[in-house]
């Protein structure tokens, strides 16, 4: 199985929020009492980021102009 970036950007994009509610979860359930919501939204966003960034420019592009012309 070959892995292209938009997959692993896909991933990174699914996984972000779903470690935001369970790290949420596990906070609100004592598991990690001392961590703080901006620690958790400040790494789920670190890893919606690093996802983010595996998009190739051209694509981006290619993209950002179709917006464009579609308005």
């Amino acid at each position: 199985m070959e892995l292209h970036a938009k997959d692993i950007s896909k991933v990174f994009k699914i996984v972000a929020p779903v470690f935001a509610v369970a790290m949420a979860i596990l906070k609100w359930t004592g598991v990690f009492p001392n961590i703080t919501i901006s620690e958790i939204i400040y790494i789920s966003c670190f890893i919606y980021a690093a996802g983010a960034g595996t998009i190739d420019r051209k694509s981006t592009r290619l993209n950002s102009s179709h917006l464009c012309v579609s308005r």
